[in-house]
């Protein structure tokens, strides 16, 4: 349901929550399952294991020594 209305898909920047359309988190474009399972990053944004990213270094690892930077061709975080 989306604006009182049945769908058979529901609107981009939304999933179903409880046959409900749900907003998606601002840094996704689209998700599923939860606000934050995220298929697709915004402007601004980098993607890495269904989540979008301001800062790839918030996944940087020191005690396993993993570092992260983005890819700005693929518009995602890599190590």
């Amino acid at each position: 349901m989306f604006e009182n209305q049945c769908l058979l898909e529901y609107p981009i920047g939304t999933f179903e929550n409880n046959t409900l359309c749900s907003p998606c988190d601002v840094e996704c474009v689209n998700c599923s399952g939860s606000s934050d399972f995220c298929h697709k990053c915004n402007v601004d944004y980098h993607f890495y294991n269904n989540k979008c990213y301001s800062n790839c270094s918030d996944l940087n690892n020191m005690s396993t020594n993993e570092y992260y930077g983005k890819n700005l061709e693929d518009k995602a975080c890599q190590k």
